[in-house]
């Protein structure tokens, strides 16, 4: 996210991107608009990466119908750990959902983790941004700035 400081007559004026909020109603269609596109893939099991995938990936499991599984990545000194209870199924369609593809580094960690097991999966973010260093296979709105996304779940205001 980028800041600008500006000094204005001897006081510093901050500028920040603007904040976008999103309504529940823009998060159902955006999730539907994921599960009408990852349909010719057939998931079989929905992941959602915590903590930002996790109520999109429970929109969407209730909406196929589907099990979901929990996948918890974090980084510390640029190093990634996940944590997961995930048994993998070796004829499992995994459909990979987090709330937004930003940098894309945590879609590729987790992207790795499921190649290293060799399991069948597709990836899907409510929001895409188009500077990101990985494509996801689905998503449901495409962003060409860098606009501060606030979700309906999360309290800005602490």
């Amino acid at each position: 996210m980028l800041e600008f400081i500006v000094i204005c007559g001897g006081m510093q004026l901050e500028s920040k991107p603007p904040v976008v909020y999103y309504s529940w109603d823009t998060i159902d269609d955006l999730v539907e608009q994921i599960a009408n596109k990852s349909s010719s893939f057939k998931p079989t099991h929905i992941v959602g990466i915590a903590r930002g995938g996790l109520i999109p990936a429970v929109i969407l499991s209730h909406s196929l119908n589907l099990p979901m599984e929990v996948l918890g990545v974090s980084f510390r000194d640029n190093k990634a750990t996940h944590h997961t209870k995930l048994k993998p199924i070796k004829d499992a369609n995994y459909l990979i959902v987090d709330d937004i593809n930003d940098s894309g580094t945590t879609f590729s960690v987790v992207s790795q983790i499921f190649k290293n097991r060799r399991l069948k999966f597709t990836t899907a973010a409510l929001i895409n941004k188009k500077s990101s260093s990985f494509s996801v296979d689905f998503y449901g709105e495409m962003f060409y700035d860098d606009d501060w996304i606030n979700f309906p779940w999360e309290n800005i205001n602490r």
